[in-house]
């Protein structure tokens, strides 16, 4: 314990960028390591999370869901990243992806953009967009300071068959499958399974500044076959998640992919196994699942018909991999209040608009004015009592996060967000996450695509600038 000590008084007395190096090369007395990876995490990385950014629906751009800090270095408008010479930048964005405090963003130009809002650092890695599954980030502070982009490939889909003329006005038919190319069979396709291995990824590393092709080998059974795969829908629904969610965890990216199972990518040895996911979605209701981290690992969350059910990853195994369900609560009663009483009820968090930065347009501000204090207190602060009303037309909830370090689920019924202890059942009501009017109109469509828990992080390999080379 006395040796422990000693070394996080060390670590506090050094810059980030050199714990960070440190936590890479831990001392070693005897056969144990004198500071854990979860030590280390905590020197690098606040143990709270700051708040959400939040992708919303016919919006050009996220906003930050947060506590008002008086002294926050947060730049939450990312402010700091430079313009391209048609201003897309900053304006014309969404975030892909958050993993410790580092941001994967879509810039809506040919390229993405890692930066992380606490540093104000940014790398614009060029990338020509297409079809795929998903493009995820794999970042660890207490491990490197280095950062992965790991790109999932889209399920194949069969190309339509050529089609041939047969008669007046030019009309066409389909060819018959036995004269239609054995190369495009799209009887083959479909049977084949997936994902296949070896399986070829675009990653980008930030330790050599360049995209590179990396094959994965399976481990275990494959998910099905790409006709089983394409019965899943290409996103989960309407109003999102556009790419399903993700979570790096000691050492493996966990992806939520299309066909109904967990990808959990090994980037140590290059291997990958498949995780069916549990079941839902099976009565045709408005499902958003959700892939997340908390205190004791992996976890996996859907709400049906205000029936929150949320599982965690048992790892048996390196090859043994399960779900069990934790916790299955009733949030209708929940969502009805909120609904109904939200607006009247104290709010700690606001959303961060131009109004916290040096923009001209200083009228827009956010809907929910905050209190006076500045922290928020997730053990004690905003606990209300529901009140019951049988005539109240009832509503739901989604999920947008959960806490990484509590068993918490963050919730949201209409722009208003609460926290959901699963534990105690107890609900925090931390305001309204829709932006102003001034610069969100009111319509039908209006809504949140994705959130993600931001915890921030005070290190990260991140060279400032452009980086020049094409990608894949």
């Amino acid at each position: 314990m006395a040796m422990v000590t000693k070394a996080a008084r060390v670590l506090r007395c050094l810059p980030a960028w050199s714990a960070a190096l440190s936590a890479t090369r831990p001392c070693v007395v005897g056969k144990a390591s004198w500071l854990a990876p979860n030590t280390i995490r905590r020197f690098l990385t606040t143990n709270k999370v700051h708040g959400l950014f939040i992708n919303y629906i016919d919006y050009c751009r996220p906003h930050l869901f947060a506590r008002p800090s008086a002294n926050s270095m947060i730049d939450a408008m990312l402010d700091f990243l430079p313009d391209d010479d048609k201003e897309r930048r900053r304006w014309r964005w969404s975030v892909l992806d958050h993993s410790n405090g580092l941001l994967l963003c879509n810039m809506r130009t040919p390229e993405l953009c890692v930066c992380n809002p606490v540093t104000r650092q940014w790398t614009f890695i060029p990338w020509a967009w297409r079809r795929v599954g998903g493009i995820y980030l794999a970042f660890d502070p207490a491990v490197s300071p280095h950062y992965e982009v790991l790109v999932v490939p889209a399920v194949p889909e069969p190309e339509k068959p050529p089609k041939q003329a047969i008669g007046k006005g030019n009309k066409e038919k389909p060819l018959d499958p036995l004269f239609a190319d054995e190369d495009n069979d799209p009887r083959r396709l479909m049977e084949s399974e997936w994902p296949p291995t070896p399986w070829r990824l675009n990653m980008f590393s930030s330790r050599t500044g360049q995209w590179e092709e990396r094959d994965f080998i399976r481990q275990g059974e494959p998910a099905g076959t790409v006709g089983d795969m394409l019965v899943d829908q290409a996103k989960p629904s309407g109003m999102g998640p556009r790419q399903r969610y993700a979570v790096y965890h000691q050492g493996a990216l966990y992806v939520h992919c299309r066909g109904f199972f967990v990808l959990r990518l090994s980037l140590s040895d290059s291997t990958y196994q498949v995780i069916k996911t549990p079941s839902y979605g099976e009565n045709d209701v408005f499902v958003k699942p959700y892939l997340g981290r908390s205190g004791k690992g992996v976890y996996f969350g859907v709400i049906e018909e205000s029936q929150l059910r949320v599982w965690i990853l048992s790892e048996l195994s390196e090859q043994q991999m399960e779900w069990v369900l934790k916790y299955q609560h009733d949030l209708a009663h929940y969502a009805q209040h909120v609904g109904k009483y939200g607006r009247q009820m104290d709010a700690h968090w606001m959303v961060h608009d131009v109004l916290d930065t040096d923009h001209e347009d200083g009228d827009v501000a956010a809907i929910t004015l905050p209190k006076e204090r500045f922290d928020w207190d997730s053990d004690n602060d905003d606990f209300f009592t529901i009140k019951l009303d049988a005539d109240e037309y009832p509503k739901h909830f989604d999920i947008l996060g959960l806490h990484p370090y509590k068993e918490v689920v963050y919730l949201t019924t209409v722009f208003e967000v609460v926290g959901y202890h699963l534990n105690t059942s107890k609900v925090q009501y931390l305001g309204n996450s829709r932006p102003s009017p001034k610069s969100y109109y009111y319509g039908h469509s209006n809504g949140i695509f994705e959130a993600f828990v931001y915890t921030p992080c005070t290190v990260g390999e991140l060279i400032e600038g452009n980086i020049d080379q094409t990608s894949s």
